[in-house]
């Protein structure tokens, strides 16, 4: 049986009573957008709870267009859905610096084709099939683990 008791549960459900979002969780409106995606959905929602297992103490802002992970804004989601269906991660990092540990991770494919340079010091990763998890989810945890202002990451 579901842990749920074999009832669907809504998104809105892991919300506290007043209706914000409890502490370590996802904006109601990231999940609206989310819903949109279709067959990319579940993904989206396992990208950005991935990102909140990395990160705990993060949030997600709505600023603009974008899901910005803060306060350190290693990942950040945009989500399109009107025209297309796809939404792409900008990683904290240029293309380059992604290359060694996507070749030692055999991810070297994702790599050349599929991450691009992105504004300023980031790559951006657009995610249009479920097949792109491994490497999505691999991305998010280099750019977690990329220095910022200086310091590296203990793993």
């Amino acid at each position: 049986m579901a842990p749920s008791g074999g009832r669907d549960v809504h998104y809105s459900e892991c919300s506290n009573r007043e209706g914000s979002v409890a502490e370590n969780s996802i904006p109601d409106s990231l999940y609206a957008e989310l819903r949109q995606l279709g067959e990319l959905e579940p993904l989206g929602i396992a990208l950005a709870r991935f990102v909140r297992a990395l990160d705990p103490n993060g949030t997600f802002r709505r600023e603009g267009k974008q899901w910005v992970n803060r306060p350190d804004n290693f990942v950040t989601f945009s989500i399109h859905y009107k025209r297309t269906k796809n939404f792409v991660l900008s990683l904290r990092g240029h293309t380059v610096q992604y290359k060694e540990p996507a070749e030692k991770a055999g991810l070297t494919d994702a790599w050349l084709n599929d991450l691009e340079h992105g504004m300023r010091e980031y790559s951006n990763y657009r995610i249009t099939s479920a097949a792109q998890l491994l490497a999505a989810a691999f991305f998010i945890r280099v750019a977690f683990d990329y220095p910022s202002r200086g310091r590296r990451r203990s793993s």
